[in-house]
């Protein structure tokens, strides 16, 4: 998952920084294990957030196919 999320932002496909992104991929693997109400209640700010960024980069994969 690195390594995908380094390559595509290198490529110019991905805003904001990796270390956003790996929040984001740490955000995911902590909704297993949301036992507290804290770290349950925080989780829904960065998955919009998370989503917002995942939007822009599927209309640049999109762009960058057309072209390609």
């Amino acid at each position: 998952m690195a390594t995908l999320i380094r390559t595509a932002n290198q490529d110019g496909l991905l805003r904001g920084t990796w270390e956003q992104w790996r929040d984001f991929r740490d955000a995911r693997n902590q909704t297993a294990h949301a036992y507290d109400e804290v770290r349950a209640e925080s989780l829904p700010l960065k998955f919009l957030s998370f989503w917002k960024k995942l939007s822009i980069f599927a209309s640049r994969c999109e762009k960058k196919l057309a072209l390609g």
